[in-house]
């Protein structure tokens, strides 16, 4: 929960007109939340074994990381 509150926030601090280099920050920090809730998804796919997909929020956690890859190569 900590990283989602903490995700959220960094999604919150972009801004129109902001530096290069606090956006290259943002962008480190966005890359970290990813691999870590891609991680978060595999131990979890690994520990359910094949009904990971049986839970309503696995599906929703899958779709997210997978929209937050989309972002990742759309840039």
């Amino acid at each position: 929960m900590g990283c989602i509150l903490l995700n959220i926030g960094t999604m919150a601090a972009v801004y129109e007109g902001m530096s290069a280099e606090y956006d290259g920050i943002l962008e480190k920090i966005n890359l970290f939340f990813t691999a870590a809730f891609t991680l978060e998804m595999v131990l979890k796919m690994v520990a359910h074994g094949g009904n990971y997909f049986d839970a309503g929020w696995n599906k929703f956690d899958c779709f997210v990381v997978s929209a937050s890859y989309l972002d990742i190569i759309m840039q």
